[in-house]
């Protein structure tokens, strides 16, 4: 106990708000040291698995190869980039295609005239920023809001360093932290009024990651048509300069294939569960015959998947003040991963800033089950042993079951969130 006590004290000293400034550039050195520590020094010497896949397609792009696969419906280990040199070396992870919008392979052209261990170790760095941007942009408006207060900013500052998701983002090579820059960015303009930008934003981050136009619906609802209209100039304007022809290819061809879902163990969707059970062997992307077997339950799964939407989405033409904006941005955050079809560990990073609204909502409206949902979440994402054992070789169904806590944790967020914006709806 008198251990305990001593612990407070020494605690509550060093998070003395007159030394605000000072931690907030502790907890950012810190979270940047751990950063480039772990993604730029130790894990790129195992390859970097998803920018491998955009380099490749850059590659392509500039050499006027094919950026997608010809087939649309190709088995998991099909892949047109096989074979693609990687700065003159041979492409280490055949089986990772590119599966996302043109824009980020035509942004990341320049990139590949640098040898590919530099352009990894570079576009590491800019994951590194994004995070640490979002994250501290969001903590300045809670500040300046005074929803939460410096030594409260401090703590969520340290488990932002240690959420697991956003070392195997950076591991990955993943460009979820820079869309959830994007995210982040929209929502505080938007939350400023500033629909212009919100919707530059906003537009950008849906054509790196189509997952985002979840918060389209929103400002409908809200009827932002300065933000809506900013938003599809934004990305009409991208879609050109990325290749238009290349676009109706990938909205056409090859989002639909992807919009199936795998039953892959890495895919930590429900959907992606819910394909597992019904197929098992051999794992994945869903190929027309498997669809056709399940045709039914995978159209009822898919309904269910559109049902949680309009619950998401209920309420949500409301007029926005602080409260109901801190929960809807929650709720749509959480959304990304409970509602999409194919999710990754890395995509658990959306939950962070979910998580940082819903701490400031519940300092200012208490509740214990909603406390419990929180340190659930936290302990599911930043220890997060479970996702990383199931990378490991055990036998598939113990392997999928130690990596269900992330997504638990995405469903319950996504419901407490839920709730308490219908109690100040109804309120």
């Amino acid at each position: 106990m008198n251990g305990w006590r001593t612990g407070r004290v020494f605690l509550s000293a060093t998070l003395d708000p007159r030394y605000g400034w000072a931690l907030a550039v502790a907890v950012t050195g810190y979270t940047a040291y751990q950063f480039l520590a772990g993604v730029l020094f130790l894990n790129w010497d195992s390859g970097s698995p998803d920018f491998t896949a955009y380099y490749a397609a850059a590659q392509s792009l500039a050499a006027g190869r094919p950026v997608y696969p010809s087939d649309p419906w190709p088995l998991i280990h099909d892949n047109v980039l096989a074979g693609v040199s990687i700065g003159g070396v041979p492409n280490p992870y055949p089986t990772k295609y590119y599966l996302y919008p043109p824009l980020l392979a035509w942004m990341l052209q320049p990139v590949t005239y640098l040898p590919f261990p530099l352009a990894a170790k570079g576009w590491g760095i800019v994951l590194v920023l994004a995070y640490i941007g979002g994250i501290g942009w969001l903590f300045r408006l809670a500040y300046q809001q005074q929803w939460l207060n410096l030594r409260e900013l401090f703590l969520l500052g340290l488990l932002a360093a240690y959420w697991a998701p956003a070392f195997f983002a950076g591991w990955a090579g993943q460009v979820t932290p820079l869309v959830m820059l994007l995210v982040i960015g929209h929502g505080i303009f938007a939350f400023h009024r500033r629909d212009i930008r919100a919707g530059v934003f906003l537009g950008m981050a849906v054509l790196l990651k189509i997952s985002p136009i979840w918060f389209i619906l929103l400002w409908v609802l809200q009827r932002r048509w300065t933000l809506i209209v900013s938003a599809a100039l934004t990305a009409a304007v991208l879609i050109l300069v990325s290749g238009w022809e290349l676009n109706v290819l990938y909205f056409s061809r090859v989002l639909p294939h992807v919009a199936l879902g795998e039953n892959h163990p890495v895919n930590h969707s429900l959907m992606g569960t819910f394909l597992r059970v019904r197929l098992g062997e051999p794992w994945g992307w869903l190929r027309p015959e498997a669809y056709a077997d399940i045709r039914v339950s995978h159209r009822i799964a898919r309904g269910f998947a559109l049902l949680a939407g309009m619950v998401t989405l209920w309420g949500m033409w409301r007029p926005l003040n602080a409260r109901t904006w801190r929960l809807h941005m929650a709720s749509l955050l959480a959304a990304l991963i409970v509602l999409s079809t194919v999710v990754r560990l890395y995509d658990f990073v959306y939950l962070f800033p979910a998580v940082v609204l819903l701490f400031a909502d519940l300092k200012q409206n208490p509740g214990k089950p909603a406390l419990w949902i929180l340190a659930f979440t936290v302990a599911a994402n930043t220890v997060n042993l479970a996702g990383w054992l199931s990378y490991l070789a055990f036998d598939p169904i113990t392997r999928d079951l130690l990596g269900r806590p992330s997504c638990l944790s995405a469903v319950c967020l996504w419901s407490l969130s839920i709730v308490r914006q219908k109690k100040v709806l109804h309120a």
